[in-house]
């Protein structure tokens, strides 16, 4: 595991063995918790560093935090006895790589 501070708060960075398909490598990464967009957006950037020397075609990122206003504690969340799910803001880059953001954002 891979770990740091980022945006003042310690985040841990997990990396996934590689998967070759087709002849592509893919490996997954994950940062968390991270819960605004300022946060994931500093992962991402720790995450690219972190793996500045590897050979890829493509460096794709996704994140999804809480929307503002909606997360735990906040006082706009109303206590329903129904679970609805929790509004997210997201974002990717698919660095070139057509619907290939969009997909791992899903």
């Amino acid at each position: 595991a891979l770990g740091g501070r980022f945006a003042g708060k310690t985040v841990r960075l997990l990396r996934s063995r590689p998967v070759t398909d087709r002849g592509s490598v893919f490996v997954a990464h994950l940062a968390f918790p991270v819960s605004t967009e300022a946060e994931a957006n500093a992962a991402v950037s720790a995450l690219k560093r972190a793996c500045a020397g590897d050979v890829v075609d493509h460096a794709m990122s996704a994140w999804r935090v809480p929307k503002r206003g909606t997360g735990k504690g906040s006082p706009e969340k109303k206590k329903t006895a129904v679970k609805k799910k929790t509004p997210v803001e997201t974002s990717f880059d698919d660095d070139g790589e057509p619907r290939g953001g969009a997909s791992i954002r899903a």
